[in-house]
C-alpha cells in the first residue's frame, strides 16, 4: 500500500507540472493568434492612412508581414521545441507510473487511445505553419498587385520568392518538429497523445 501511495503522490506532482506546461503552451498559441491579428491591423493601418516616410505602402506591408512571420517562428520555437517537449516528458513519466500501477486512474492511457499516433503534435505544427503563412500572405499579395502596375517584370520573381519562402519555412518547421526518435524509425511515444 505504501508503494501505491507514493506513486499517487508522484502522479499528483507530475499532473501539477503538466498543468503548468500546458498553460504555457496555451498562452504561446494565444499569443501567436494575437500576433497574427496585430500584423493584419498594422497592415490595415498603413493602407488606410496617408503619410510619407520615403517607403511605399506595399513595401511597408511586406516588411510587416516578414517581421510578423519571424516573430511567429520564435513563438513556434518556444512552443514546440521547448515547452511541448517538457510537457511530453511529464506526460510520459505519468504514463510510466500508470503502467507500473494499474490500480491508479489510467487517464493518460485513455488520452493516448483517443488520438491517432502523433496526431497532437502534427496538428499543433500545422497550426504554427498556418499562422506563419497567414502572416506572410497579405504583404506578398499586396506587393504583387503593386508590382503589376509599376514593375510587371518582377511579378514572377515575387511569386517565386513567396512560394519558396512558404514551402521552405513550412518544411523546416514540420521536419524540425518531428522528434529525433521518430526520425530514426523508433516509434516510442514522445508526444502527448501519441501511441506507444
Amino acid at each position: 500500500m505504501e508503494k501505491i501511495d507514493r506513486a499517487w503522490g508522484y502522479l499528483c506532482k507530475i499532473t501539477e507540472s503538466e498543468n503548468h506546461f500546458n498553460d504555457l503552451v496555451f498562452r504561446i498559441r494565444a499569443l501567436s493568434s494575437t500576433w497574427l491579428l496585430a500584423s493584419f491591423a498594422g497592415i490595415g493601418f498603413i493602407l488606410t492612412r496617408d503619410f510619407d516616410i520615403g517607403v511605399t505602402k506595399p513595401l511597408l506591408t511586406l516588411g510587416i508581414s516578414i517581421l510578423a512571420a519571424f516573430g511567429l517562428i520564435l513563438l513556434w520555437m518556444m512552443d514546440i521545441l521547448v515547452y511541448q517537449n517538457l510537457l511530453a516528458a511529464n506526460f510520459e513519466e505519468g504514463l510510466n507510473i500508470e503502467n507500473d500501477f494499474p490500480d491508479l486512474p489510467q487517464i493518460r492511457h485513455k488520452m493516448v487511445a483517443s488520438q491517432p499516433k502523433g496526431s497532437v503534435r502534427t496538428r499543433i505544427v500545422w497550426f504554427h505553419i498556418a499562422m506563419i503563412v497567414g502572416a506572410l500572405t497579405p504583404g506578398f499579395v499586396i506587393c504583387i498587385f503593386w508590382l503589376l502596375n509599376v514593375r510587371p517584370n518582377l511579378v514572377v520573381l515575387m511569386i517565386l520568392i513567396f512560394v519558396v519562402m512558404t514551402i521552405g519555412i513550412g518544411a523546416f518547421i514540420y521536419f524540425k518538429s518531428i522528434p529525433d526518435d521518430r526520425k530514426d524509425g523508433n516509434r516510442r511515444s514522445t508526444v502527448v497523445g501519441s501511441r506507444s
